[in-house]
């Protein structure tokens, strides 16, 4: 077990694009470790989780696609790192303009909801996504 806290969010430098961050603190709020969870565009961690028997984390949020048929929208994204914040897998999934909120932890698995958004209309809609933790293969549902 690990004692401390975990805060992620989003990190920007000058003249440089908004990144996760992600930051683990001992029980006194001592920094353990930081470190940017680099995504070729923008990126924001929204929601984690702890509890995993390796003392990893699993992080959902949004990237912002650089390129291809989704260049500049954000995207439902996941992360799954290890103990020390090094990422094991990244999958963005989903429409464009979506993004994770929260996220439910389960023995083999991640279950993540968030929103998309329309930004002609203003509609919106759920989105839920389950990911292996082992992996990152996920199976999707709107």
């Amino acid at each position: 077990l690990v004692k401390g806290y975990v805060v992620g969010g989003s990190r920007k430098e000058p003249g440089q694009a908004e990144h996760a961050w992600l930051v683990r603190t001992d029980i006194d709020g001592k920094i353990q470790w930081q470190t940017t969870l680099f995504a070729a565009g923008p990126s924001a961690v929204l929601a984690l989780g702890q509890g995993l028997t390796d003392t990893g984390l699993v992080l959902a949020g949004r990237t912002r696609s650089p390129d291809g048929p989704l260049a500049g929208k954000d995207q439902f994204t996941l992360w799954r790192t290890d103990a020390s914040g090094v990422v094991k897998w990244q999958v963005a999934t989903g429409s464009a303009n979506s993004e994770a909120r929260a996220l439910a932890l389960q023995a083999d698995a991640v279950v993540a909801v968030g929103s998309s958004w329309t930004a002609n209309s203003g509609a919106t809609d759920a989105n839920a996504v389950r990911a292996s933790l082992s992996n990152g293969a996920t199976g999707c549902g709107k």
